[in-house]
């Protein structure tokens, strides 16, 4: 619901590559769910990028539909419980994924809050190859 409150403010980290795919499996399922949403795909008239995100949102409420958490949903948990989340981009080998350079680390805070405040900080690994977040319990110095 903060998501789709929030959706002009937050719509544009959801990831639009692949809100097609996603739209053409998840449809199927909207009427066995009975979910109602805003928009619907009709053959030979495609849905607009904020069309497609929308569905999305509405969607991504509902656990049925199994949608994988990502950044957008990680900045609205940030926003929402008030905390920092720090993600470490790795190989399947559990080494930083060096080939992404700095983008290998991203730090996520709610939108209104400075980067130097203390806040709570929940640090995640984000495994490239089996493409799942895990939660670090325990950090140690590098």
């Amino acid at each position: 619901h903060y998501l789709r409150g929030n959706f002009n403010r937050l719509s544009w980290l959801i990831n639009p590559d692949t809100l097609e795919e996603d739209e053409g499996r998840m449809a199927r399922l909207d009427k066995k769910y009975r979910v109602r949403i805003p928009y619907k795909t009709y053959k030979g008239y495609p849905l607009a990028e904020d069309e497609l995100k929308l569905n999305w949102v509405i969607r991504l409420g509902d656990a049925r539909y199994r949608i994988w958490g990502d950044e957008c949903t990680l900045a609205v948990m940030a926003e929402m419980y008030n905390i920092r989340i720090v993600v470490e981009q790795q190989e399947g080998d559990g080494r930083r994924a060096t080939k992404m350079g700095s983008h290998a680390v991203q730090v996520i805070i709610p939108y209104d809050v400075v980067p130097e405040a203390c806040i709570p900080t929940i640090f995640l690994i984000y495994d490239l190859q089996r493409q799942h977040y895990d939660v670090v319990e325990k950090v140690k110095p590098r």
